[in-house]
């Protein structure tokens, strides 16, 4: 008569160990107390179902620009160009980076709206790195953006990760 007045009791216990419990290992005399109530060590698979669980950590990446008439070596940041430059290139640095990350460079005339875009990679470097280039020709002026762009993902748009604004001008005529 004592079992079935803690019956309800042992049935409660069994709801809650949910998955943690094991289905073919009955419930025993050692494990119970006193007044009918279940003993933790019951509870001794609920380690074995944690193990290998990943965790993810979030950390901020920090990313330093340049923009640059120069490929490489001293580089001169600056926000306007002339058309005869040849090219700007852009060059970053990511702090806080894990890994390398596909991204996507997308460089456009905010005049005429036009866009080229090209497949590049971030990497964990201590340095600045020239990742993109926008190669001009004469006649190439007006105001212009460059956009770090994350891969999209499940049909949203791609994530703006870094931008820039910058100005191309007209060559100054030779004297």
């Amino acid at each position: 008569m004592a079992v079935l007045r803690h019956a309800p009791a042992l049935l409660l216990s069994a709801a809650l160990l949910g998955p943690f419990g094991c289905a073919d290992a009955p419930i025993e005399s050692a494990d119970l107390r006193p007044d009918g109530q279940l003993r933790p060590t019951v509870y001794r698979q609920a380690g074995f179902a944690r193990a290998g669980a990943a965790v993810l950590e979030k950390r901020p990446v920090t990313l330093s620009a340049v923009l640059a008439a120069e490929a490489d070596g001293r580089l001169s940041d600056t926000t306007t160009f002339d058309a005869g430059v040849g090219a700007v290139h852009l060059h970053l640095r990511a702090d806080g980076l894990d890994a390398p990350r596909t991204v996507v460079f997308r460089w456009t005339n905010l005049d005429t709206g036009t866009q080229v875009e090209t497949l590049g990679v971030l990497s964990p470097e201590p340095v600045l790195r020239r990742v993109a280039s926008l190669f001009l020709g004469p006649s190439d002026r007006g105001r212009y953006r460059v956009e770090v762009l994350g891969l999209p993902v499940e049909g949203e748009p791609p994530p703006v990760l870094f931008f820039r604004e910058f100005e191309v001008r007209a060559s100054d005529p030779a004297p």
